[in-house]
């Protein structure tokens, strides 16, 4: 059995189109589970499990490998140690059958997860697209939530959802396969990709559509902004204080605000565009090989 556990959050739209795809690309039997928060609409029929978070925490990141979590543990006390555990996000889904390389990949390894190094280099498995099985996931407490920090491509000391989970592999010294972006035309650096030939994941489907990967390719046009990415609050504080003398800051914030806004607005048409395209056309996909 597999069990295929994702989460919707404010915007209901993509619950078909991932059904949908998942009835078109799987061939086996499985159950989908979810936590579908702050959508209105009734959906406790369409999903094995479906929940909802009676509080909403304010850490989103938190919140999402919270669920996850909650999620993982209510399959593997349904199911057995040789199902399938397959953690998705609910603006991603396959574009072909996963089972054959699934099966395959987890001969060698007990792990398959997107990495997007595309992301300034980061280092943990990422809840877009993770297979596991029953077994291995209750052998090594998984945990999703973030905590665990590493350092990335640009210096900068991280952590996002998975972050706990690395820290087990490493800890452990487990080996895992990461399934890498394999997209040939790229609309973003970071979404709107396909990853190993197998999956799609649209990104920012259900937030904001400003990455950071956005803001460090648009903070090279501002080398003042650039700079002060990297101060302490307290040197932050200084740099106010002497920016209001010389407007300096004011001036450069001003500039990269309205920049940061058109970048959002064209995030925001590249989404809608390529939205309609996956709702309409089954091999959209293709396009991007």
């Amino acid at each position: 059995m597999i069990h295929i556990l994702t989460v919707h959050w404010q915007d209901d739209r993509w619950i078909k189109i991932q059904q949908d795809y998942f009835k078109r690309c799987l061939q086996e039997p499985y159950k989908m589970y979810a936590f579908v928060n702050k959508i209105d609409k009734d959906y406790f029929g369409h999903f094995e499990v479906c929940l909802r978070e009676p509080v909403e925490l304010k850490n989103v990141s938190q919140s999402h490998g919270i669920k996850l979590n909650i999620l993982a543990d209510i399959a593997c006390s349904l199911g057995t140690d040789d199902d399938y555990l397959v953690f998705i996000d609910g603006d991603a889904f396959p574009v072909v059958d996963i089972m054959p390389d699934v099966k395959e990949t987890l001969k060698k390894y007990p792990l398959m997860a997107v990495r997007r190094d595309e992301s300034s280099g980061d280092k943990q498995p990422h809840p877009s697209f993770t297979v596991t099985t029953v077994g291995f996931w209750k052998k090594i407490n998984g945990d999703w939530k973030p905590g665990y920090k590493w350092k990335n491509n640009n210096n900068h000391i991280v952590t996002d959802t998975g972050g706990n989970f690395l820290k087990i592999l490493e800890d452990q010294k487990i080996e895992w396969h990461p399934i890498l972006r394999t997209t040939k035309v790229n609309l973003h650096p970071l979404w709107f990709g396909i990853y190993g030939g197998l999956v799609y994941h649209h990104g920012a489907g259900f937030r904001s559509p400003l990455s950071r990967e956005d803001i460090r390719l648009l903070a090279r046009d501002f080398p003042f902004m650039r700079m002060i990415q990297n101060l302490s609050n307290h040197e932050m504080r200084l740099i106010r204080i002497i920016g209001k003398t010389i407007k300096l800051f004011y001036l450069n914030k001003a500039g990269w605000e309205k920049a940061l806004n058109k970048v959002i607005e064209n995030n925001k048409r590249i989404s809608a565009e390529t939205l309609k395209k996956l709702e309409t056309d089954v091999d959209f996909w293709k396009e991007f090989i």
